[in-house]
């Protein structure tokens, strides 16, 4: 991303999904400068309860809107026990 505000699209899933979603933020961490993308990135914290299986964490970190959009199909429930 190359600024520093939510994109629409993310800012209206996040508003559906909110009662999942921990915390979120737009951080200038350099993550998406090596593909040309910008300085800013996308972070999206989860509550336990909602874990996305690629990362394998309870977290989506991505540098654009439409990776951000394609990493929620990966979202999936996880135990009361989760402590990741």
């Amino acid at each position: 991303m190359h600024n520093d505000q939510m994109p629409k699209t993310v800012k209206r899933w996040m508003d559906k999904n909110k009662d999942a979603i921990e915390e979120s933020y737009i951080e200038a961490d350099g993550w998406g400068l090596s593909d040309g993308l910008g300085d800013y990135s996308i972070w999206c914290h989860f509550k336990v309860g909602t874990f996305h299986r690629a990362d394998g964490a309870h977290l989506i970190h991505e540098s654009t809107a439409k990776d951000f959009l394609q990493a929620t199909r990966q979202l999936y429930p996880c135990g009361a026990d989760c402590e990741e």
